[in-house]
Protein backbone atom coordinates (compact mmCIF):
# COMPACT_ATOMS: atom_id res chain seq x y z
CA UNK A 1 0.00 0.00 0.00
CA UNK A 2 1.10 3.84 -0.57
CA UNK A 3 2.10 3.73 3.45
CA UNK A 4 4.15 0.35 3.42
CA UNK A 5 7.36 2.29 3.83
CA UNK A 6 6.88 6.39 4.12
CA UNK A 7 10.43 7.86 4.95
CA UNK A 8 8.76 9.96 7.83
CA UNK A 9 9.94 11.33 10.90
CA UNK A 10 7.00 11.08 13.55
CA UNK A 11 7.25 14.34 15.93
CA UNK A 12 4.30 14.60 17.73
CA UNK A 13 0.53 13.90 18.60
CA UNK A 14 -2.34 16.53 18.94
CA UNK A 15 -5.34 16.23 19.54
CA UNK A 16 -8.40 17.84 17.28
CA UNK A 17 -11.03 19.37 19.49
CA UNK A 18 -14.02 21.76 18.71
CA UNK A 19 -16.16 23.36 20.83
CA UNK A 20 -19.13 21.79 22.18
CA UNK A 21 -21.01 25.33 21.43
CA UNK A 22 -20.86 24.89 17.83
CA UNK A 23 -24.24 24.68 15.96
CA UNK A 24 -25.15 21.10 15.07
CA UNK A 25 -21.55 19.61 17.40
CA UNK A 26 -23.50 18.87 20.88
CA UNK A 27 -21.95 19.41 23.93
CA UNK A 28 -19.26 16.68 24.08
CA UNK A 29 -15.81 18.01 22.12
CA UNK A 30 -14.18 16.26 19.59
CA UNK A 31 -10.60 15.22 20.71
CA UNK A 32 -9.07 12.68 18.55
CA UNK A 33 -5.23 12.50 18.40
CA UNK A 34 -3.72 13.50 14.74
CA UNK A 35 -0.66 12.54 13.89
CA UNK A 36 2.14 14.82 12.14
CA UNK A 37 5.27 13.72 10.33
CA UNK A 38 8.19 16.12 9.03
CA UNK A 39 9.02 14.99 5.76
CA UNK A 40 7.47 13.05 2.76
CA UNK A 41 4.51 10.25 1.72
CA UNK A 42 6.19 9.77 -1.88
CA UNK A 43 4.11 8.10 -3.49
CA UNK A 44 1.26 9.57 -2.69
CA UNK A 45 2.38 12.69 -3.99
CA UNK A 46 5.25 12.48 -6.46
CA UNK A 47 2.73 11.79 -9.67
CA UNK A 48 0.21 14.31 -8.96
CA UNK A 49 0.79 18.17 -10.39
CA UNK A 50 0.34 20.77 -7.62
CA UNK A 51 -2.03 23.79 -8.47
CA UNK A 52 0.39 25.93 -9.43
CA UNK A 53 2.20 23.65 -11.64
CA UNK A 54 3.34 25.09 -15.54
CA UNK A 55 2.29 21.94 -16.81
CA UNK A 56 -1.34 22.88 -16.00
CA UNK A 57 -3.02 22.97 -18.86
CA UNK A 58 0.32 22.69 -21.28
CA UNK A 59 -0.61 19.38 -23.15
CA UNK A 60 -0.98 18.24 -26.18
CA UNK A 61 -4.23 15.71 -26.42
CA UNK A 62 -3.05 13.31 -29.35
CA UNK A 63 -5.72 11.18 -30.39
CA UNK A 64 -6.15 7.94 -28.64
CA UNK A 65 -5.46 9.57 -24.98
CA UNK A 66 -7.42 8.19 -22.23
CA UNK A 67 -10.32 10.07 -21.00
CA UNK A 68 -9.59 10.04 -17.29
CA UNK A 69 -6.19 10.67 -15.32
CA UNK A 70 -4.31 7.96 -13.17
CA UNK A 71 -6.97 9.01 -10.46
CA UNK A 72 -9.81 7.90 -12.62
CA UNK A 73 -10.87 11.35 -12.95
CA UNK A 74 -11.84 13.46 -16.44
CA UNK A 75 -9.11 13.81 -18.49
CA UNK A 76 -9.19 17.33 -19.49
CA UNK A 77 -10.22 20.39 -17.24
CA UNK A 78 -9.42 23.72 -18.33
CA UNK A 79 -8.13 25.27 -21.60
CA UNK A 80 -6.09 21.71 -22.72
CA UNK A 81 -5.15 18.68 -20.93
CA UNK A 82 -1.87 18.69 -18.52
CA UNK A 83 0.98 17.36 -19.17
CA UNK A 84 1.81 14.21 -17.10
CA UNK A 85 -0.58 10.82 -16.12
CA UNK A 86 -2.41 13.71 -13.48
CA UNK A 87 -4.99 16.01 -14.37
CA UNK A 88 -5.56 18.94 -12.10
CA UNK A 89 -9.07 19.52 -11.32
CA UNK A 90 -11.38 22.36 -10.50
CA UNK A 91 -9.80 23.65 -7.24
CA UNK A 92 -12.50 24.45 -5.18
CA UNK A 93 -11.29 26.48 -2.90
CA UNK A 94 -7.79 28.21 -4.38
CA UNK A 95 -5.33 29.83 -2.35
CA UNK A 96 -3.50 32.56 -2.66
CA UNK A 97 -1.80 31.50 -5.59
CA UNK A 98 1.93 30.86 -3.69
CA UNK A 99 3.76 28.16 -3.96
CA UNK A 100 2.43 26.59 -1.86
CA UNK A 101 -0.11 23.16 -1.85
CA UNK A 102 -2.22 21.15 0.47
CA UNK A 103 -2.90 17.63 -1.17
CA UNK A 104 -5.45 15.34 0.75
CA UNK A 105 -6.56 11.65 0.66
CA UNK A 106 -8.91 9.50 2.40
CA UNK A 107 -7.34 5.88 3.00
CA UNK A 108 -4.42 7.05 0.62
CA UNK A 109 -6.56 6.59 -2.24
CA UNK A 110 -8.16 9.53 -5.05
CA UNK A 111 -7.43 12.81 -6.11
CA UNK A 112 -5.00 15.04 -3.74
CA UNK A 113 -6.58 18.38 -4.87
CA UNK A 114 -10.16 17.20 -5.04
CA UNK A 115 -12.27 20.11 -3.43
CA UNK A 116 -14.09 17.47 -1.40
CA UNK A 117 -13.59 13.65 -0.28
CA UNK A 118 -15.88 11.29 1.56
CA UNK A 119 -14.58 10.13 5.45
CA UNK A 120 -16.18 7.62 7.21
CA UNK A 121 -15.84 6.45 10.97
CA UNK A 122 -12.30 4.02 10.99
CA UNK A 123 -11.32 5.82 7.76
CA UNK A 124 -7.58 7.61 7.95
CA UNK A 125 -7.81 11.33 6.87
CA UNK A 126 -4.13 11.90 5.16
CA UNK A 127 -2.67 15.49 3.93
CA UNK A 128 0.45 17.05 2.37
CA UNK A 129 1.48 20.41 3.17
CA UNK A 130 4.20 22.03 1.01
CA UNK A 131 5.75 23.96 -0.97
CA UNK A 132 6.15 22.10 -4.38
CA UNK A 133 8.53 24.07 -6.06
CA UNK A 134 10.86 25.09 -2.87
CA UNK A 135 10.54 28.70 -2.82
CA UNK A 136 8.77 28.51 0.71
CA UNK A 137 10.40 26.13 2.46
CA UNK A 138 12.03 27.71 5.54
CA UNK A 139 8.37 29.80 6.52
CA UNK A 140 6.70 29.47 9.46
CA UNK A 141 3.87 26.98 8.72
CA UNK A 142 0.68 26.93 10.39
CA UNK A 143 -1.93 24.44 9.28
CA UNK A 144 -5.70 25.33 10.63
CA UNK A 145 -9.00 22.98 10.53
CA UNK A 146 -12.75 23.96 10.55
CA UNK A 147 -15.53 21.72 11.88
CA UNK A 148 -19.18 22.29 10.65
CA UNK A 149 -22.44 20.47 10.02
CA UNK A 150 -23.06 20.58 6.11
CA UNK A 151 -25.65 23.15 6.21
CA UNK A 152 -23.31 25.33 7.99
CA UNK A 153 -19.90 26.08 6.29
CA UNK A 154 -17.62 28.91 7.02
CA UNK A 155 -18.49 32.02 5.58
CA UNK A 156 -16.90 32.91 2.22
CA UNK A 157 -13.39 34.70 2.34
CA UNK A 158 -13.42 38.11 4.35
CA UNK A 159 -9.58 37.72 2.80
CA UNK A 160 -8.64 36.48 -0.11
CA UNK A 161 -7.69 33.21 -0.69
CA UNK A 162 -9.06 31.81 3.04
CA UNK A 163 -11.34 29.80 3.33
CA UNK A 164 -11.28 29.28 7.18
CA UNK A 165 -13.56 31.76 9.63
CA UNK A 166 -13.67 32.00 13.34
CA UNK A 167 -14.60 28.90 14.02
CA UNK A 168 -11.07 27.46 13.04
CA UNK A 169 -8.66 26.03 15.28
CA UNK A 170 -4.44 25.44 15.05
CA UNK A 171 -3.47 21.77 14.13
CA UNK A 172 -0.10 22.80 14.28
CA UNK A 173 2.04 25.76 14.46
CA UNK A 174 3.24 28.14 17.17
CA UNK A 175 0.56 27.64 19.58
CA UNK A 176 0.22 23.88 19.70
CA UNK A 177 3.28 23.61 20.94
CA UNK A 178 5.04 21.73 18.26
CA UNK A 179 8.45 22.32 17.27
CA UNK A 180 7.96 25.50 15.06
CA UNK A 181 10.49 24.73 12.70
CA UNK A 182 10.91 26.35 9.06
CA UNK A 183 8.25 24.45 6.35
CA UNK A 184 10.66 21.18 5.66
CA UNK A 185 11.92 20.58 1.82
CA UNK A 186 9.51 17.58 1.96
CA UNK A 187 6.57 19.28 3.32
CA UNK A 188 4.47 18.08 6.72
CA UNK A 189 2.56 14.97 6.35
CA UNK A 190 -0.62 14.46 8.81
CA UNK A 191 -2.67 11.59 9.51
CA UNK A 192 -6.17 11.59 11.22
CA UNK A 193 -7.91 7.77 12.49
CA UNK A 194 -11.63 8.97 12.39
CA UNK A 195 -13.98 8.18 15.24
CA UNK A 196 -17.33 7.22 14.71
CA UNK A 197 -19.99 9.62 15.89
CA UNK A 198 -19.08 12.88 13.56
CA UNK A 199 -21.54 11.92 10.46
CA UNK A 200 -23.35 14.58 9.00
CA UNK A 201 -19.95 17.14 10.17
CA UNK A 202 -17.35 18.15 7.48
CA UNK A 203 -13.83 18.81 7.95
CA UNK A 204 -12.00 21.47 5.92
CA UNK A 205 -8.69 21.99 6.25
CA UNK A 206 -5.72 24.55 4.78
CA UNK A 207 -2.23 25.75 5.65
CA UNK A 208 -0.75 28.73 5.61
CA UNK A 209 2.93 29.87 5.76
CA UNK A 210 4.08 33.46 7.07
CA UNK A 211 6.34 35.14 4.82
CA UNK A 212 7.33 39.00 2.86
CA UNK A 213 7.43 36.23 -0.22
CA UNK A 214 4.11 35.64 -0.52
CA UNK A 215 2.20 37.54 -3.32
CA UNK A 216 0.58 39.85 -0.76
CA UNK A 217 3.86 40.38 1.07
CA UNK A 218 2.30 39.18 4.66
CA UNK A 219 1.21 35.37 4.74
CA UNK A 220 0.70 32.45 1.52
CA UNK A 221 -2.37 29.73 1.79
CA UNK A 222 -2.84 26.85 0.37
CA UNK A 223 -5.86 25.44 -1.20
CA UNK A 224 -8.50 24.51 1.44
CA UNK A 225 -9.49 20.56 1.35
CA UNK A 226 -12.74 19.33 2.46
CA UNK A 227 -13.37 16.07 4.21
CA UNK A 228 -17.24 15.04 4.22
CA UNK A 229 -18.01 12.72 7.44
Amino acid sequence: GPLASPCSIPVLLIALSTPGSRPGLGEAALRRPLRLQLSAIFSLSATHLAPNSPCRDAGFAAAGVSPFDLDGTPRVVGLAVDIGADEVPDIGFPGTADDLALFAWTNGVGDPLAPVRPLGAGDLAMFRFVSPAGSLTGTSPLIAAQFFPDWLPPTAPVIAGVWLDAGAFVVFGASTGAPFLGLPVDGIDGMWSVPPGLDGLRLRVQGFATTSLAANGLFAATNAVEFDL
